[in-house]
């Protein structure tokens, strides 16, 4: 499409939009909204909070969101292809490594957070703008982890084309937003966040990839602000159900006039939509999560001593394992690992593919509970 179809670069305000929030807090609506996405959000972390083990939650939670968050972009990969890794198509390989790119980024932003106490930052930005868009994935020829030096666009045949922040301006917003994310005061975070998403959506500030990064903002802001324990809320599959309806409301913030009432009830429009967002995925998520602990109680049961529960944990972490691998981790005998595996395979809970000397465990029956 030609430029000269696109508008002049939108220029948001710089954050903190104080002036909006102030504008909505007196709405009953608003307030409601924001009491509801808080609470069920709330509930989510208090069933994780009762779970003995929710690490069991995490890789699970993490793959399906890396799933859906990477169907956006338009892969075609499912979950099972992730787990199982044996690609029929040059394109559904490329989506895996483009997947597993995603929960890298996740998994490092989270050591880095846990081990170093730090928080998000203009270099932990595009560092995992860099993890997304590594060996050979869509987009990597568009410098990974270097904010853009041309200016980008994005075509829309239905609410029409939109034009990103300048270049010129990438660095200057994104020290706004990082200085915003780490010192705002909004009444809830979630409120936070959700400002934070639609704001970065706008500064746009890489050649590609800005969605993933987005996306990826929203567990980590959460969790170094104390709102979950672990890095595992998502909301993709909620972006994705309703992608018109997102991408409607961003489009209104950045058409509104800033002094005009439209501004206002854009901004209204879409945190309201974010929280309803909150709101739903907390309930799925509860959902998921009592199915695989169902699952987890349900296989030990099997187990017939308590040591060897230990495999089943590696295969609630890792979703696919070696016998080799499950030795090396858990220092059991090669016996007690060889006949727990066949177990939950003829069991059902799992699948083997590979050679008998070299075997892989696909676990099979928690792709059933995520697809």
């Amino acid at each position: 499409m030609p430029i000269r179809d696109f508008p002049t670069p939108h220029i948001p305000p710089k954050l903190p939009i104080t002036n909006v929030i102030d504008q909505l807090i007196p709405s009953k609506t608003f307030l409601k909204n924001a009491i509801n996405g808080d609470s069920s959000l709330s509930r989510f972390i208090g069933y994780l909070q009762n779970i003995p083990n929710p690490t069991i939650l995490i890789s699970a939670l993490t793959v399906q969101e890396a799933v859906l968050s990477s169907k956006i972009e338009g892969t075609i990969a499912t979950i099972e292809d992730v787990i199982n890794n044996t690609p029929s198509t040059d394109i559904i390989k490329n989506d895996i490594k483009e997947i597993e790119n995603y929960i890298i980024a996740i998994q490092y932003a989270f050591a880095e957070f846990k081990e170093k106490d730090i928080s998000i930052t203009k270099n932990m930005i595009c560092a995992l703008h860099k993890v997304l868009l590594s060996d050979n994935v869509r987009g990597a020829s568009k410098a990974p982890g270097q904010f853009k030096t041309e200016q980008n666009y994005i075509a829309n045949k239905v609410l029409g084309n939109f034009t990103p922040l300048p270049p010129y301006l990438t660095e200057e917003y994104i020290e706004n937003l990082v200085d915003y994310i780490n010192s705002a005061n909004e009444i809830t975070h979630l409120i936070a966040i959700a400002i934070i998403h639609a704001q970065f959506e706008m500064i746009h500030p890489f050649k590609d990839g800005n969605g993933r990064v987005g996306r990826l903002l929203i567990p980590l802001y959460l969790f170094i602000k104390g709102s979950i324990p672990y890095p595992v809320f998502y909301i993709s599959r909620y972006f994705a159900t309703n992608d018109n309806k997102y991408k409607e409301c961003l489009h209104n913030i950045s058409q509104a006039d800033i002094n005009s009432p439209d501004y206002y009830q854009a901004w209204e429009d879409w945190i309201s939509f974010f929280l309803a967002g909150v709101e739903e995925e907390s309930s799925l998520h509860i959902q998921s999560a009592k199915n695989i602990i169902s699952l987890y109680k349900e296989m030990i049961e099997h187990v017939k001593k308590t040591e060897h529960i230990q495999i089943i944990d590696f295969i609630f972490d890792k979703l696919r394992a070696t016998p080799s691998d499950i030795i090396r981790h858990t220092q059991l005998g090669k016996t007690a690992v060889y006949s727990t595996l066949n177990l939950l395979t003829d069991l059902g809970y799992l699948s083997k593919i590979g050679s008998p000397r070299k075997s892989i465990f696909i676990f099979t029956k928690l792709v059933d509970i995520l697809e």
